[in-house]
């Protein structure tokens, strides 16, 4: 049974890459554009990392973005325990989120964000490299794990307590996984 469907967007590429569902029915979409501004709903993104709250009958509740032009993109999205949000992306140089902010090399760098179930941020980590990084994927668990993915170039992968050898000859892309507690 088709329930509904829905739109937005910019004038330039705009892609929707994730979506998850909270407890509440609440879907929640994660992307990256190129569009300056991208529009949902009534509502103007400028940055290129966005995501985007809409109810279960397909009404926008509420939509962010984040990062540098042309320099950021979430790739994954879930929701998680206590219908908090957890987010998998890119950036460079740095992205902010309005009370906290990730630095990274000039290169790509992966990122990791939990917002609450009102969209505000809870925490964030950055991995980096000598070269790229992309976080991929993200999932949560109920007793505050959280497993992550995704891939790096260059010689070494900083996972802030523990560096990574990319076994590979360089600049082939070496697969990690990351796993923190909150």
């Amino acid at each position: 049974e088709f329930l509904w469907a829905t739109g937005f967007g910019g004038t330039s590429s705009d892609e929707a890459l994730s979506c998850s569902v909270d407890s509440k029915g609440n879907v929640y979409v994660a992307g990256r554009t190129d569009s300056s501004p991208m529009t949902v709903g009534n509502v103007e993104l400028v940055a290129p990392a966005f995501l985007v709250k809409l109810g279960p009958d397909g009404q926008i509740l509420g939509a962010k973005s984040y990062g540098l032009p042309g320099k950021a993109g979430f790739s994954s999205i879930r929701a998680g325990p206590g219908d908090a949000i957890y987010v998998a992306g890119h950036f460079h140089q740095m992205v902010d989120f309005g009370v906290a902010s990730l630095a990274g090399s000039g290169f790509a760098n992966a990122m990791f964000v939990k917002f609450d179930s009102q969209g505000l941020h809870e925490w964030s980590r950055a991995l980096t490299s000598d070269n790229s990084v992309e976080g991929l994927s993200i999932a949560p668990t109920q007793n505050g794990i959280v497993a992550t993915a995704g891939y790096f170039m260059g010689s070494t992968l900083n996972c802030g307590d523990q560096m990574m050898e990319n076994t590979n000859p360089y600049p082939t892309e070496e697969c990690f996984l990351c796993v923190f507690g909150e």
